[in-house]
């Protein structure tokens, strides 16, 4: 540690410069990304009254409406509508069933407020069209889609944040390797460049 320290020391400038490097450069990639706006929505999941059944039955069914929400054809489905990406589409989806309960949360992040929307009530409808042909479940609509008006990331001082201790830990190994590099340099220099002893010849 004390090594670490010395080096640091010694070669402070060094270590400053590609600390602010690397935090500068984080710093502004975060600040150029767009935002991201969330919008979120909420289908229930229940026994249909024709055939009830137990609790324990909708939430074990329940899941797979999880599964079809992320399917790759509901997805492309709901780009194709949008006309975006299926695939970038697919990577700001979040569908889930908290534990316990038979509901289905949705929730999309986007950089338009009204595609995060429209992505979200496009999902939820499909799952409560396709819970129609279920013949335990029905689906029913308890939070429609709605986005926050303020947007929800990207997270920019958490990612300049990161730049900060990146910077830190690559400037602290670049230090640690040109201490390293001169003291192997002085520990060659110095005994090529002493002088020889002058023993008198008896």
């Amino acid at each position: 540690m004390r090594a670490a320290f010395r080096a640091v020391k010694r070669w402070w400038l060094m270590f400053v410069i590609i600390t602010m490097v690397v935090a500068a450069g984080l710093g502004t990639y975060a600040f150029v990304l767009p935002d991201q706006y969330a919008a979120s929505g909420i289908v229930a999941l229940r026994p249909k009254d024709a055939k009830p059944v137990s609790a324990q039955v909708v939430l074990l069914t329940a899941p797979r409406y999880v599964a079809y929400a992320t399917s790759p054809y509901v997805v492309k489905e709901v780009a194709d509508s949008l006309g975006i990406d299926a695939d970038e589409l697919a990577d700001a989806i979040v569908v889930t069933m908290p534990a316990g309960t038979a509901n289905v949360e949705f929730k999309v992040l986007w950089s338009s407020r009204g595609v995060a929307e429209r992505a979200t009530a496009e999902l939820m409808a499909a799952v409560l069209n396709r819970v129609e042909a279920d013949p335990i479940l029905a689906g029913q609509l308890v939070s429609p889609a709605a986005a926050a008006l303020e947007p929800a990331g990207p997270p920019r001082w958490g990612i300049t944040g990161v730049g900060v201790v990146l910077g830190v830990l690559l400037a602290g190994a670049a230090v640690w390797v040109r201490e390293r590099r001169s003291r192997r340099t002085e520990d060659w220099i110095v005994p090529a460049t002493r002088e020889p002893s002058r023993t008198p010849v008896g």
